[in-house]
């Protein structure tokens, strides 16, 4: 039996992995075996070290026929390790050459499950000096003993007394030496699914729960050294495909909350301080490293692993970003379309209690005579008792707490809220009415997320345009233009308030064909005045015409066939209607 096994879990390391290897060949500790899990690499790195362990025979080699990430290569390196002790080592890290055997004589001395040793940190350019030495101070071991269960609190507990994500010491699994058999154990609960970013925090996780004692090496020597900035970390930009492998960390939450369930203590707070750790990563390298060309796609992508609610909570958390700017990164992005086509619920969400509310109740009067549902939400504590809605339902917004703990979410409650109203009143539009509120933003996300369409009152447009400075004023009319439509109503002295520069998506009256005609030089300079933005039967009737008429002229032969055939169907008295995919395929062509 080995005295140390080291794990290396590598995939398309060819550039690297002869200095990392070379390391382990040149330990003064000889008798070690080193297991290498190649992930599917597609460059060389299998032949590298099949060449490797052709001259070495302290060398075992694991091969997965397809890629199956971090976690996996890490899970086949244990389950395959058959020294006393084991290491895990990144395949562009080195050890020093004298680790493994001080390290053993470290673990045996102190007679302990886990050893924790210093990591000297290497800044791999554009990572600044800063960043190094902050990561530095942040992988130190905690300073002496531990046992228990304080082994697994003292790394994963929130840390109250300083409010911070992470605790006495850290869960990097590479400055670490184990008990070979207390690995073996939490790796037979390890999920075999495809993680690459917080594979550490979820596989260290499993370890500190069976393991019983640690020892950290507070003010000892550095041990291992780590390049900081050659991986997914550090400033460089993302493409699509790398940030994909860093969404894919919400994995390893949901991979905690299944290990959890069926152990006797509570580590709901656990999980819930882990996601937040999870989501700061997921959505600060979303705004700020991927190319902006490239966000509405990530942010897909984001929502494919990530509850929006969640989500769209975690942007009002960790990103402080302009409210236009941060709309207009997701603006073009598939999930935020509307694909509500055909209006007939609708839900008029009332800011706030002091504004005058006539102009909206004669808007929910209009609305209803045109047989529209009308539902409406305000804060919770508003009186809206003036308004006399005693046969249109009123919803209340989750009361907003004024302390949280660090790690939980202010607006969660209030998107989740808003995510429930939309699906089980069946809404088809959502109208602000009234001042808008620090949360404004986050309820247009959620709302567009699930395809509805999100209209504003643009009632407060004088005062804003009179006190507002020239920058905060042109943010309004960005966040405006992001908007599906708005409702523009007349001031006191019966003059409408004109939008320069604005373009809506929808009006009563007028031209309707006009507004299928937009184009890139004109839109700067159009202006209208509108009473309404709810469609009305004539509206449906035009959409429906120019969305077959465009149909027809650019789609394909099946395309124009369906089409056919839907109109001989109506003659012959098949009343089936097109109108809601057809439109909802023109408004994604137009973008309107």
């Amino acid at each position: 039996m080995p005295k140390v096994s080291i794990l290396l879990a590598i995939f398309n390391g060819a550039d690297a992995i002869r200095k990392s290897i070379g390391c382990l060949q040149k330990q003064t500790l000889k008798d070690i075996e080193i297991v290498c899990v190649d992930d599917n690499s597609t460059d060389n790195s299998l032949e590298i070290i099949n060449e490797l362990k052709s001259v070495d025979d302290r060398i075992k080699v694991v091969s997965f026929p397809e890629n199956r990430g971090t976690i996996c290569a890490r899970k086949a390196g244990v389950m395959n390790a058959t020294g006393e002790y084991l290491m895990f080592m990144d395949q562009d890290d080195e050890f020093e050459e004298f680790a493994c055997e001080e390290l053993y004589n470290m673990i045996k001395e102190k007679d302990v499950d886990i050893v924790n040793f210093r990591s000297r940190v290497i800044a791999v350019p554009p990572t600044t000096e800063e960043q190094r030495k902050w990561q530095e101070d942040f992988m130190s071991p905690y300073d002496g003993f531990l046992y228990g269960k304080d082994v697994f609190d003292y790394c994963f507990a929130p840390n109250f007394r300083d409010n911070q994500t992470w605790n006495y010491y850290t869960w990097n699994v590479w400055n670490k030496i184990y008990k070979t058999d207390v690995c073996k154990a939490a790796m037979q609960e390890c999920r075999e699914e495809y993680v690459v970013n917080g594979d550490d925090i979820y596989v260290y996780m499993l370890i500190a729960y069976y393991a019983k004692s640690y020892y950290g090496d507070a003010k000892g020597k550095f041990y291992h050294i780590y390049s900081l900035g050659s991986g997914l970390m550090g400033n460089h930009k993302l493409g699509l495909k790398r940030y994909y492998t860093l969404i894919r960390r919400a994995t390893s939450v949901d991979n905690e909350i299944i290990f959890f369930k069926d152990k006797p203590e509570d580590f709901e707070e656990v999980v819930k301080l882990d996601r937040c750790r999870a989501l700061c990563g997921i959505v600060q390298r979303w705004y700020s490293r991927l190319e902006p060309k490239e966000q509405a796609n990530g942010y897909d992508m984001m929502c494919e692993y990530i509850e929006d609610d969640r989500l769209v909570a975690s942007f009002e958390k960790h990103l402080k970003v302009n409210d236009a700017n941060l709309i207009s990164a997701l603006i073009k992005s598939k999930r935020v379309q509307v694909t509500h086509s055909y209006i007939k619920n609708l839900c008029v969400y009332i800011a706030d209690e002091a504004s005058d509310k006539s102009v909206t109740m004669d808007l929910i009067k209009e609305w209803r005579s045109h047989g529209y549902k009308v539902i409406c939400v305000t804060e919770n504590g508003n009186d809206l008792s003036s308004l006399k809605l005693s046969d249109v339902p009123v919803y209340y917004m989750p009361k907003q707490e004024k302390e949280y703990k660090f790690y939980e979410y202010p607006i969660y409650e209030r998107m989740k809220f808003i995510k429930n109203i939309l699906e089980e009143c069946h809404i088809d539009a959502y109208i602000y009415s009234g001042e808008r509120n620090t949360r404004f933003v986050y309820d247009m996300i959620i709302v567009k997320n699930a395809g509805i369409s999100f209209l504003i009152d643009t009632s407060e447009y004088a005062v804003l345009k009179k006190n507002m400075d020239s920058n905060e004023f042109k943010t309004y009319l960005r966040l405006i233009n992001y908007t599906d439509g708005c409702i523009l109503t007349k001031a006191e002295t019966g003059n409408e308030y004109d939008l320069n520069g604005i373009t809506t998506k929808y009006a009563i009256g007028g031209n309707y064909e006009e507004l299928f005609d937009l184009t890139e030089e004109n839109i700067s300079s159009y202006s209208r005045k509108l009473d309404n933005i709810i469609e009305d039967a004539a509206f449906k009737k035009m959409c429906e015409k120019l969305a077959v008429k465009r149909m027809y002229k650019s789609g394909g032969l099946k395309v124009k066939i369906k089409i056919i055939i839907k109109k001989l169907l109506r003659i012959i008295g098949v009343k089936k209607s097109f109108y809601c995919d057809d439109y909802n395929d023109y408004i994604k062509l137009k973008q309107l």
